[in-house]
């Protein structure tokens, strides 16, 4: 699985972490370490392959889970603060790792403040753009601008069935006439 998600995921994209699997199907990857355990139970060498991460961080801080975000913004009211906790997630993709923030009517974005769990230590990052993506590492003091492929949906139409009845056709941005 590790190796499908390697060849299909895009080369200039941000890939890393860890899949433990059983022993005998191990396969070499690039960019995701693939760890021989016990599976579907936990022996010492699956304990210990989910502690360290290959950049010596903890994968539960390597995701953010419990670090404290205070985005400061400026709106047409004055300066605002909105503050998120990030949470463990949930399966089946219900509530992803990835942070979204929502704005509401901020012009500006002064500063992200982050106090990261373990170390307990506290960055502020400047210099981010409204309306787009970043990935923030603990260990980098600067922001990586992350590229999402935007898809337009089409708001002309007066209800949302088509005029079979079916759901109206979504348009991606890169080729609106799929």
């Amino acid at each position: 699985m590790a190796l499908a998600v390697e060849k299909h995921w895009n080369p200039a994209a941000p890939l890393e972490g860890i899949a433990i699997t059983r022993y005998g199907h191990g396969v070499p990857t690039k960019r995701i370490r693939v760890v021989e355990a016990g599976h579907p139970v936990p022996d010492e060498a699956g304990e210990a392959a989910a502690l360290p991460d290959i950049d010596g961080l903890d994968l539960q801080l390597r995701a953010g889970i419990g670090a404290r975000i205070k985005v400061s913004v400026v709106t047409p009211k004055g300066g605002r603060s909105i503050y998120k906790t990030v949470n463990s997630g949930g399966s089946c993709g219900s509530s992803p790792l990835q942070q979204q923030i929502g704005l509401g009517d901020a012009t500006a974005i002064t500063s992200v403040q982050i106090i990261w769990p373990g170390s307990g230590s506290s960055q502020t990052l400047t210099g981010f753009a409204l309306d787009h993506t970043y990935r923030i590492r603990e260990d980098n003091p600067q922001p990586i601008a992350w590229e999402l492929k935007r898809i337009q949906f089409d708001l002309s139409a007066q209800h949302s069935m088509s005029s079979h009845g079916g759901p109206a056709p979504i348009r991606s941005a890169s080729n609106p006439h799929n």
